[in-house]
């Protein structure tokens, strides 16, 4: 999908499925679109799609719509399925919000959540490499 330059845009923990073989697969497509900036006439301008505790910073900032969005999405959904709660990032901050998540979880886990929650989304990892 991001290869193609397509953002889901509302993934959150509700629109992830267990699939064949226990891998994830992804629901509700509704907002699917390719990467474009809030003034983008086919989106009426609006790019924060999404649940407020999930929306990317750039994105609450008006910056354009990328797959980065997508990718801090994940990050707070594997917040919540080790913490069964969604991260509130503006207030904690991601290394606080991090000490929420038990260590029996392990280093890759861990690393993968920081990875996919780095505030900038030039630095942010893809989902390859997570």
């Amino acid at each position: 999908m991001h290869e193609l330059i397509v953002v889901h845009r509302i993934l959150n923990p509700g629109n992830v499925y267990l699939g064949g073989g226990g891998k994830a697969k992804f629901g509700r497509f509704k907002f699917l679109k390719e990467s474009c900036g809030p003034g983008c006439g086919f989106s009426f301008g609006r790019c924060d799609v999404g649940s407020p505790m999930i929306i990317a910073p750039e994105v609450g900032a008006g910056y354009d719509v990328t797959p980065a969005r997508d990718i801090w999405a994940f990050g707070c959904c594997m917040y919540y399925w080790c913490t069964g709660t969604l991260p509130d990032l503006r207030q904690l901050g991601v290394e606080k919000a991090l000490k929420n998540v038990s260590l029996h979880f392990g280093a890759r886990v861990r690393g993968a959540i920081r990875m996919a929650l780095q505030t900038y989304p030039q630095v942010r990892s893809t989902a390859d490499e997570i």
